[in-house]
């Protein structure tokens, strides 16, 4: 078992594009491209959503190792705020109070697997809610 510091909680966007000012044209060629159902926006703006992976990444130092490895916890943030979305801005609130807390956190690494866990994770994610609620 390896002790770990927490480095942050990181909002991560794959898969979804911007496009400015665009044509009549290039609007008809980008739905074509993508399908019309990826395409949102209007007035020459528009946001392209393909295959968009949207991730939350708990960062974490494992100390003796001196590496950092990361778990995306979007999931469980989903269901803690209990919402379909979650905002950039609550994520950047709660990764300040869990820096100032100098939450540290264990894990075991899965040799079979190769895999990280956290240790005792449902215990963190009773302290992410109650963060949450405050």
């Amino acid at each position: 078992m390896y002790k770990t510091s927490f480095n942050g909680l990181k909002v991560l966007v794959e898969g979804v594009y911007s496009a400015y000012n665009l044509s009549p044209e290039e609007l008809d060629s980008l739905k074509r491209y993508f399908g019309a159902d990826k395409v949102n926006g209007s007035n020459g703006n528009y946001t392209v959503y393909r295959d968009a992976h949207r991730r939350i990444i708990l960062e974490l130092f494992v100390h003796e190792k001196w590496i950092l490895i990361n778990f995306d916890i979007r999931k469980d943030l989903l269901r803690l705020f209990n919402s379909n979305r979650i905002y950039t801005k609550d994520i950047e609130t709660l990764s300040k109070k869990l820096k100032e807390m100098r939450i540290q956190l264990h894990v075991e690494y899965d040799y079979a697997n190769n895999l990280w866990h956290i240790v005792d994770y449902d215990k963190f994610l009773e302290l992410l809610k109650k963060l949450i609620d405050t």
